[in-house]
């Protein structure tokens, strides 16, 4: 437990190094470390940045995975909208077909109702002239 203990310590002592180290430059870092201090600094720092390069490999995975589920939802939406633009095309299909059936019957049924018009003239024209031959005859 000791031994954690100190184990703890020194890398807290490193990343205070690695705090501290971070803002000099190489000169300084020279002047003021020694080299086996320097190479430790020098471990250290790739470690960090291996840290943050795994970080930043994560962030661009769950964003691509993120993308890539968003292209899918976005596909499945254009899918689904295209298939209710085909429907309502056939509801209006068939909407101008039942109006095109409707003006047949209207037109139909005008010339029914104009056919029993002159129908009935005709044959209001016909008792007339039998109207008119029997009174002749009387």
């Amino acid at each position: 437990e000791q031994q954690q203990q100190q184990q703890g310590q020194e890398k807290e002592n490193e990343k205070k190094k690695i705090i501290k180290t971070k803002k000099l430059t190489a000169d300084e870092l020279f002047i003021k470390h020694s080299l086996t201090e320097i190479k430790q600094i020098k471990q250290n720092t790739e470690k960090e940045m291996e840290h943050h390069q795994k970080q930043l490999k994560e962030k661009v995975k769950k964003n691509y995975l993120h993308m890539i589920n968003t292209n899918k939802y976005i596909y499945n939406i254009e899918k689904k909208c295209n298939g209710l633009v085909e429907n309502i095309e056939k509801i209006i299909t068939q909407i101008e077909k039942e109006r095109t059936r409707e003006r047949e019957r209207t037109k139909e049924t005008e010339k029914q109702t104009e056919e029993q018009r002159k129908y009935k003239e005709k044959m209001k024209e016909i008792k007339e002239t039998i109207i008119k031959e029997q009174t002749k005859r009387n």
